[in-house]
């Protein structure tokens, strides 16, 4: 029993215990959500880069890969381009 006491109060005196970290269930939340965020952020900025490059000619995209599109190209996603994606022959 003194054994176990002295040995408690030098880890204290070093500044560690065995007891459980004082991070509450708050703080566990936070760090979740925190993670989620990164991992959002990380997996959906392709994507979303993907789906703004598809609305820029060739030359604009070249030009400025990272921007918004100065002027929207819907007929990239016209009939034509259907049908050469699904390997048509018309």
């Amino acid at each position: 029993m003194i054994n176990s006491q002295a040995q408690r109060g030098a880890g204290a005196a070093a500044g560690w215990s065995l007891e459980k970290p004082a991070v509450g269930k708050a703080g566990r939340r936070a760090a979740i959500y925190l993670v989620l965020v990164l991992h959002l952020v990380v997996t959906g900025y392709p994507f979303v880069w993907m789906v703004l490059s598809s609305f820029k000619s060739n030359k604009e995209y070249f030009a400025n890969p990272r921007g918004l599109p100065i002027q929207w190209e819907f007929e990239n996603y016209g009939a034509r381009s259907c049908c050469s994606a699904c390997f048509c022959s018309a």
